[in-house]
């Protein structure tokens, strides 16, 4: 039941795919908003996580978010690019903060609860940093940082269903 809502929430996450909605300054926010998520996940799953493999998979999340989120934040800083906050930040704080309550209140199969979010988050981010950032980017060093990114993303997500799949 649970595994169901978070499936409902996550696919709830399906930005607008105006793409004018995507400057750089609306990306860098959402990509940071999208860290900082991660972060706050994998620390407080990390207490409620089982088995050795989820919880080292939660450490490597709050390593390689905490250190692209500072590579961004030095990016942005450099770049001299200002982030906008926007609703689709704001949304995703909300929703990631409810998944969040859900993944803590369970008491069983937390590793797999977890790491099934995971996945659907980070296919998430591959399809929004395909479709909708990378399109839309113009300056090269965020392109190349988005680029970096991605394969990080994508690194996290069959982590996360190699995982998963041992624990079926």
């Amino acid at each position: 039941m649970k595994f169901f809502f978070l499936l409902i929430f996550y696919s709830s996450l399906a930005f607008s795919q105006d793409s004018s909605l995507y400057n750089s300054e609306r990306i860098v926010y959402l990509l940071s908003k999208a860290n900082q998520g991660e972060i706050l996940a994998a620390k407080h799953a990390h207490a409620k996580l089982k088995t050795r493999e989820a919880k080292d998979f939660a450490l490597m999340m709050i390593r390689e978010h905490e250190a692209n989120e500072r590579e961004a934040q030095e990016l942005i800083k450099r770049n001299g690019i200002i982030p906008q906050e926007n609703s689709f930040g704001s949304e995703l704080d909300k929703k990631s903060n409810l998944a969040l309550t859900q993944i803590l209140a369970t008491s069983e199969e937390v590793d797999k609860l977890y790491l099934q979010s995971q996945i659907e988050i980070h296919k998430m981010l591959l399809n929004n940093l395909d479709n909708l950032y990378l399109p839309n980017v113009q300056e090269a060093s965020l392109r190349s940082f988005l680029i970096k990114t991605r394969e990080h993303v994508s690194h996290h997500l069959s982590s996360a269903q190699e995982i998963l799949g041992k624990l079926k």
